[in-house]
């Protein structure tokens, strides 16, 4: 029994050292034959025409884009653009004088309030102050 198991055992052995040969020979074949070689060359040249491809489009997109901007439709579409900011640029500058008018104009109104404060707490003083004086001559 252990001899019929060692001989199987065996012949397993030799089979799967055959095997092995045998996948170690088409592997050395087909690397003589250049099989990976040539489809690694087959892969550059076909990436190659890719991106020859890209670049004559990237060209063209280029040219397309140079046209258009010389197209009449194009910087009519410029200049209305341009003179639409240029009206927003003057809208906001006058907005901002507009606000800075009612800012200093505020202020003028609060120092005119305050001097008129003012004026009045010193004629209140000196009224005040004269009729002290009057008090105290009459006394």
């Amino acid at each position: 029994m252990i001899k019929q198991l060692l001989s199987l055992f065996g012949r397993t052995a030799k089979t799967v050292r055959d095997k092995v040969d045998d996948s170690l020979d088409f592997i050395d074949d087909t690397l003589e034959a250049e099989y990976i070689t040539g489809t690694i060359d087959k892969a550059k040249k076909a990436s190659g025409r890719v991106v020859q491809k890209a670049g004559e489009t990237v060209e063209r997109g280029k040219m397309l884009a140079e046209d258009l901007l010389e197209d009449d439709r194009i910087k009519a579409i410029k200049e209305k653009g341009e003179a639409a900011v240029s009206s927003g640029k003057e809208l906001i500058d006058k907005a901002l004088q507009s606000t800075l008018a009612e800012k200093a104009s505020e202020r003028l109104k609060e120092a005119k309030d305050q001097l008129v404060e003012g004026a009045e707490e010193m004629t209140d003083r000196i009224d005040d102050y004269l009729a002290d004086r009057i008090n105290q001559e009459e006394e």
